[in-house]
């Protein structure tokens, strides 16, 4: 499964990257983890790193599922210039450290923090770049579709088990 994401679309016309990384220039990634619900999670975001020669956002930390917790993440607002209903679906370079993690996407639909649109993908310790049909985000706890042109955040989530986080963002964006 995870396997069919890492393929380029054969269609490909236009990739049009919104957040790359640049040693000079952070992301506009912010940390959320489940001590807002009052979970035991810790964990820190590093907006300029550099990783295996590429300058990257990374989440590290410590899932808990102490005190009804479990999960950790880093969200990125889409520009308010961009309507993601002209796209495919989402690109994003990323490099784990061996666990799962969701992309989650969040639209103007979206009332409840713990709604969402997902897809589960496994970085690998080298980077790799990972093409996401919007056709392939399920959503969860909602009964709204997918409506790209209401997009408005992505956020990489390690959720649901105890570990150790270590996961890397060196460039997203949409593609058609």
């Amino acid at each position: 499964m995870f396997e069919d994401y890492k393929l380029k679309p054969d269609n490909l016309s236009e990739c049009r990257p919104l957040g790359e990384v640049r040693l000079d220039e952070p992301l506009a990634w912010e940390m959320i983890s489940d001590q807002v619900m009052g979970g035991c999670s810790t964990g820190e975001l590093n907006l300029l790193v550099e990783r295996q020669g590429k300058a990257c956002a990374c989440l590290q930390g410590d899932v808990s599922l102490e005190n009804n917790g479990g999960f950790l993440q880093m969200k990125s607002p889409l520009p308010a210039d961009i309507n993601a209903g002209d796209f495919q679906g989402l690109f994003i370079e990323l490099l784990g450290g061996g666990h799962a993690v969701d992309i989650r996407l969040k639209t103007t639909d979206l009332q409840r923090p713990w709604q969402s649109f997902r897809v589960a993908l496994e970085p690998a310790p080298e980077w790799q770049t990972w093409w996401l049909p919007f056709s392939a985000f399920q959503p969860h706890r909602t009964e709204a579709a997918l409506d790209p042109e209401q997009l408005r955040s992505v956020a990489v989530v390690a959720i649901g088990e105890a570990m150790r986080v270590d996961v890397c963002v060196a460039t997203w964006g949409l593609y058609r």
